[in-house]
């Protein structure tokens, strides 16, 4: 108890160094808390949604042949792991508000029933023919309010929808761009406006046994497929923003950890200078009854004392982040979310940190545990003059500025200090650096390949494949400046094999085959390597990412099987003439000739199904694209999806903007790392040494020698910190490189080390130890020589 109450006096003495160290222990804990309760609130609100909403496991689509209340009897009388069967029928389309528009889906509900349900505002509320509910999050996306009307176009003619109500579901929130919105209508006034009867085009399924959930789908879609229908299968199972957070946090853990070890660097630091200062203090203690143990369990119940305020302040810090990062950029996607704190991973990451700085204080405990008493109490510590080798005069002659040479000779004694203060602003310069150019890379990246690619201003995908002349004559209207054909197909990932020399390559999304021309302009993707298909040729473009992960070379072949559009077989060994940077890389859009993939669709009379147009300036984009879209209509062209490039981009760049501050922020939090760790190390240093200083005015030095001492040191430590963080800031674009790379996140991210970088790396630290210097400079001034050296030399 002893110990305890001496500890608890020195720190309650030494307020600056416990503010310091305990602002370090915050952040050192605040930034892993964030992610940790972020994830557990991200998982607790899903379970509870998805648990409340009664999500279904399986989701099943026809695409051609519809569902019929035999189907329903076939699948629950020879599928035994069905519970909850439902009927369905989705409708795809699109909404335009003003000058935005959204993917729409269209789900007519049964009468009663229980699976992905939805809150009402109002449980009486009911719907009534062309009435509906929306989705409130996509609603409040499109500005669309209650009792107004909704206009939605697809491939089976528009619809003329009046909203009742907006609800909240959160199976049903969309993260993508642009946004998809759940609209929900009655069953049977979708039946009646497509003539189907009792029939529907899409079923919910829950199961009995989750483990067996896959084994279940593929049970259904055999032996639907065995009896004659088209379909397509997936499991629903939560994990949208989920794996969002997860893939963020991949990123986020590897940032996030360098300030745990800067942190380590600097306390480490500290507390050999606290050894130091402490020496004759340390001494006493030893000369009064201390016993080596007693000084050990000191430095020791420092760091217990340390970690326990810090931690308090690092996990009300990460509670603050966590509710400001809740509040302004979750809720407003899922509506709702129940706050979680992750005990455990709070936990291990306080021991992990409290693990640490034991381990680290046993470097200046050590050296107290070693400290011979007598030798201390007479001569105090850091006065031993520097050994001299034989041989050698201990005076040398030298040209340098004999401050020049006191400042090294106290670097060189005080090299432990020195190398831990080093490592530690060289790991928070590179980490600031790294997050700062890579988070504006990837967001120019992104931004720029999408404009330099996509030059049109609406994109429009058709339900039947349209000719040149249908073009022409679309074309042919005043609202509209440039229109060009293209045809897009895509292989889903489950029906497809890509192999190189009879390997199988690796696919991680479903592929998009586009067929374009050299001519088309509205949509050219950047060519990294090679060209663009010829006409006719046997040749591919694939993505930039396709060829990085899998290491595919322009002129070699390969081979690609699949279903397109699950009904055209597609076999063929294709040259690979290009590699581009496409824009979302994780689809792998392949280019390809559009006379050759016509041909293999049959359809080289009519083979565009994609319309790039540009719109004149005499009214809005938004107004344009709803009068081609009824111009679609009328010619009985329908519509699967369209596009504006503003609104596409407008999300895009929203998603890397949030995704950049985020980056950000944690590059802040680790310049403060660095700015607390530097003014630890400069005021320690002027307080440790004010009887040197002391001295050097007694015999004739100026406050104007003190300060050059201090600048011939910083450019001592600047010149090693930037060769040090110039390596490592190269390195740590590399590996933040290669996580974005090979993670599944839709981005190639190409790294430009260069001359910024290096002035970042020299100047971030420069400028913020000046700052100390400038701040410092008061202490200096403030040294009262005669009165130190009566109390230095006075005993």
């Amino acid at each position: 108890m002893t110990v305890l109450k001496f500890t608890w006096k020195e720190i309650k003495k030494h307020k600056t160094r416990t503010i310091l160290i305990t602002s370090i222990v915050a952040l050192m804990i605040s930034v892993p808390t964030v992610y940790y309760n972020l994830v557990a609130t991200i998982n607790i609100t899903e379970e509870n949604s998805y648990k409340q909403e009664n999500v279904a496991e399986i989701e099943i689509y026809t695409m051609g042949r519809n569902f019929n209340s035999t189907t329903e009897e076939m699948l629950i009388e020879q599928v035994q792991n069905i519970e909850i069967f439902e009927r369905r029928i989705f409708i795809e389309g699109i909404g335009l508000n003003e000058e935005k528009n959204a993917r729409v889906t269209l789900e007519g509900v049964p009468d009663n029933f229980s699976l992905n349900k939805f809150v009402l505002p109002d449980e009486s509320l009911t719907l009534n023919s062309n009435q509906c509910f929306v989705e409130e999050t996509g609603a409040s996306y499109l500005g669309l309010k209650e009792d107004e009307q909704l206009s939605v176009f697809s491939e089976n003619g528009s619809f003329e929808l009046e909203i009742v109500s907006l609800v909240k579901a959160t199976w049903a929130v969309s993260h993508s761009v642009p946004r998809n919105i759940f609209v929900f209508v009655p069953l049977e006034y979708l039946q009646s406006k497509l003539n189907m009867s009792d029939e529907f085009n899409g079923i919910r399924i829950k199961v009995d046994d989750i483990t067996q959930v896959y084994e279940t789908l593929n049970e259904i879609t055999d032996l639907l497929e065995n009896n004659g229908w088209e379909v397509v299968g997936q499991v629903s199972i939560s994990g949208g923003i989920r794996s969002q957070i997860s893939i963020i946090g991949a990123i986020f853990l590897i940032i996030g950890y360098p300030i745990l070890l800067i942190g380590v660097a600097i306390i480490t630091t500290i507390l050999i200078q606290q050894s130091s200062q402490k020496y004759r203090e340390t001494a006493v203690m030893k000369a009064i009854g201390f016993s080596k143990k007693q000084v050990i369990l000191h430095y020791f119940y420092q760091v217990i004392i340390w970690s326990f305020f810090g931690g308090l302040a690092g996990i009300l810090i990460a509670l603050a982040i966590h509710f400001i990062v809740v509040k302004f950029f979750i809720y407003p996607i899922l509506g709702k979310v129940i706050f979680a704190i992750d005990f455990k991973g709070m936990a291990i990451n306080f021991l992990l940190t409290v693990s640490l700085l034991g381990l680290f204080s046993m470097i200046p405990a050590l050296k107290a545990y070693k400290l011979a008493t007598m030798e201390a109490l007479q001569i105090g510590f850091g006065n031993k003059e520097m050994k001299e080798k034989k041989g050698k005069s201990k005076k040398k002659v030298s040209s340098l500025s004999s401050l020049f040479l006191y400042s090294m000779r106290y670097l060189v004694r005080k090299k432990k200090q020195v190398v831990a203060l080093v490592l530690g602003i060289g790991i928070a310069t590179s980490a600031a650096a790294t997050i700062v150019f890579v988070s504006n890379q990837l967001v120019g990246t992104i931004k720029d390949s999408f404009q330099e690619a996509n030059q049109y201003d609406g994109l429009i995908f058709t339900s039947k494949l349209v000719n040149q002349e249908n073009i022409s004559s679309l074309a042919d209207k005043p609202y509209i400046q440039k229109m060009e054909g293209y045809l897009w197909t895509y292989a889903v990932r489950g029906e497809t094999n890509i192999t190189l020399d009879n390997k199988k390559l690796e696919l991680n999304d479903t592929i998009l085959l586009v067929g374009t021309t050299k001519e088309r302009e509205l949509y050219v993707p950047r060519i990294v390597k090679g060209r663009l298909p010829n006409e006719g040729e046997k040749a591919i473009v694939i993505s930039q990412k396709f060829a990085k992960l899998e290491n595919l070379k322009v002129n070699e072949t390969i081979t690609i099987s699949s279903k397109l559009d699950l009904k055209w077989k597609f076999e063929e060994e294709l040259l690979i003439c290009g590699i581009a940077s496409t824009v979302m890389q994780n689809s792998m859009t392949f280019l390809v000739d559009i006379d050759f993939l016509a041909d293999k669709i049959n359809s080289t009379q009519n083979p565009y199904n994609t319309l790039a147009v540009t719109f004149t300036q005499e009214e809005s984009k938004s107004e344009s694209l709803e009068k081609l879209l009824l111009q679609l209509e009328n010619e009985e062209i329908g519509v699967k999806q369209a596009f504006l490039k503003q609104v596409i981009y407008e999300g895009l760049s929203q998603i890397m903007d949030t995704f950049s501050l985020m980056l950000n922020i944690f590059s802040i939090l680790t310049v403060v790392a660095l700015a607390v760790g530097i003014f630890n190390f400069v005021l320690h240093n002027i307080n440790e040494r004010k009887r040197e200083f002391a001295l050097l005015n007694a015999i004739g030095g100026t406050k104007t020698d003190v300060m050059k001492i201090l600048l011939y040191e910083l450019m001592f430590l600047i010149t090693i910190v930037s060769f040090i963080s110039i390596v490592l800031t190269f390195l740590g674009e590399i590996l933040l490189q290669k996580t974005i790379n090979n993670i599944s996140i839709p981005f190639w991210l190409e790294i430009n080390f260069g001359f910024n970088e290096v002035q970042f790396v020299i100047f971030l630290p420069l400028a913020v130890y000046l700052i100390a210097i400038a701040i410092a400079k008061s202490n200096i001034l403030q040294i009262k020589t005669v009165e130190i050296l009566k109390e230095t030399y006075i005993f």
